[in-house]
C-alpha cells in the first residue's frame, strides 16, 4: 500500500511539473515567434546581450535613453547591431548600416556608442580582430555626429565592410574607433 501511495505522489508531482513546463514552453514559443517576425529586434537584442555579457552592467528597459548602464563608473552605453547588407542591389559591395543613432526623437542620452557588425569573411584579415565573428567600434557620443548621414528623418552610420575601400563619412571608424573584444572589456573594467 505504501508503494502505491509513493507512486501516486510521484505521479502527481510529475504531472504538476509537466504542466509547468508546458506553460513555460508556450511562453518561450511566443517570444521566439515575435523575434522571428521582427529580425531587426532580434539582432539588436543579440548586440546588447553580447556587450552586457562582456562589460557587465545592467540592461535598461526598452524605452530608456540608453541600452546599458555601468553602475561602477556611471557610463551609459547605446548599442547598435548590423548584419551585412548589400550597398546596392546589383553590387557585391557590402556595408553595415546602423540606424537611428540618436533615437527616434534624436534625444537619446548616453556616453558611448558601441556598434557591432557581422564580420565580412572577405576582409577578415583587414580587421583588428580577424578571428572574431564581429567587428566592434566604440565611439564617444561627442564624436558620433560627423560619422553619420541623414537617411530620411534619422541620423545613421553606414560603413563599407572593406576597410581599404571605405569612403563614407564613417570611414575613419576603422582607424579611430575599432576595438577588440578584450580591449573593450578592459576599457570599462574600472
Amino acid at each position: 500500500m505504501r508503494d502505491i501511495n509513493n507512486l501516486q505522489q510521484e505521479l502527481a508531482k510529475l504531472s504538476r511539473e509537466n504542466l509547468t513546463l508546458r506553460e513555460e514552453n508556450s511562453r518561450l514559443l511566443k517570444k521566439i515567434e515575435i523575434l522571428e517576425k521582427h529580425p531587426t529586434l532580434a539582432k539588436g537584442i543579440a548586440g546588447e546581450t553580447l556587450v552586457v555579457k562582456l562589460l557587465g552592467g545592467e540592461l535598461t528597459n526598452k524605452n530608456a535613453n540608453h541600452d546599458i548602464y555601468l553602475e561602477r563608473n556611471g557610463v551609459r552605453i547605446e548599442v547598435k547591431y548590423s548584419n551585412l547588407n548589400l550597398a546596392v542591389d546589383y553590387s557585391t559591395t557590402q556595408r553595415w548600416a546602423w540606424s537611428k543613432i540618436f533615437g527616434e526623437s534624436g534625444k537619446k542620452e548616453y556616453d558611448r556608442l558601441i556598434l557591432v557588425g557581422d564580420t565580412d569573411p572577405r576582409w577578415r584579415e583587414r580587421y583588428l580582430e580577424p578571428e572574431s565573428p564581429y567587428v566592434i567600434f566604440d565611439i564617444p557620443l561627442a564624436e558620433a555626429m560627423p560619422l553619420t548621414t541623414l537617411t530620411g528623418r534619422y541620423r545613421s552610420i553606414q560603413l563599407s565592410t572593406n576597410p581599404k575601400k571605405a569612403r563614407s563619412a564613417a570611414a575613419p571608424m576603422f582607424s579611430r574607433y575599432q576595438v577588440a573584444l578584450a580591449h573593450l572589456a578592459e576599457r570599462y573594467a574600472i
